[in-house]
């Protein structure tokens, strides 16, 4: 399930997307681990083209930069720098909220438009189901440059899309387990 709205006092559309991953066994831990895994994100976005981590505490906080592709030859490509923390909550919830980011080392790539996520990020909700979790991705993204309101609240709905791909990725990883889940799961490299 896809939703886009427009919210008060914010520059453009917000997106929210759903799904139900299950983990075979490898419970919310390993969704949390697979979503922060920031260097994996070009596998299973297909708007992404790069991703790496500037710096990780773990399990509190990472900064991560991001190149996504436009889609038109007519638009820059775009960057995003941004922090994500971790909250646990109570009742199993697990929430990885993002928002943009300045990282002096890091300046803007002349060759890309950096983007601003106002607010992001993803919850991780238990279900009915012991192995099976509810992963919601929304946000608030500007594109940033010069961009058609059209063209943003067409990407604005795109966003969301990724998290199919990601059941796909992170579900057939857990049912292999191994050294691909591990990489999956950011604990070592997927090469």
């Amino acid at each position: 399930d896809i939703y886009t709205k427009d919210m008060k006092d914010m520059p453009c559309k917000c997106f929210k997307g759903y799904i139900r991953v299950r983990t075979f066994g490898g419970g919310s831990r390993s969704l949390t681990e697979a979503l922060k895994a920031h260097n994996n994100r070009i596998e299973w976005d297909d708007m992404c083209i790069t991703s790496r981590v500037v710096e990780e505490y773990p399990p509190y906080y990472a900064i991560a930069h991001f190149r996504f592709a436009s889609g038109t030859p007519f638009i820059s490509a775009r960057e995003m720098l941004s922090i994500c923390h971790l909250y646990f909550e109570d009742d199993g919830s697990v929430f990885l909220t993002a928002k943009s980011t300045d990282v002096e080392s890091i300046p803007e790539d002349p060759n890309c438009v950096r983007c601003t996520l106002h607010h992001g990020g993803y919850i991780i909700r238990p279900t009915g189901d012991n192995d099976v979790f509810q992963v919601v991705y929304a946000g608030c993204v500007d594109g940033g440059g010069w961009v058609p309101t059209w063209v943003q609240d067409l990407v604005a709905w795109r966003q969301p899309l990724a998290l199919g791909k990601f059941k796909t990725y992170f579900e057939e990883g857990a049912r292999e387990g191994g050294t691909r889940f591990e990489a999956i799961r950011g604990m070592r490299s997927l090469g």
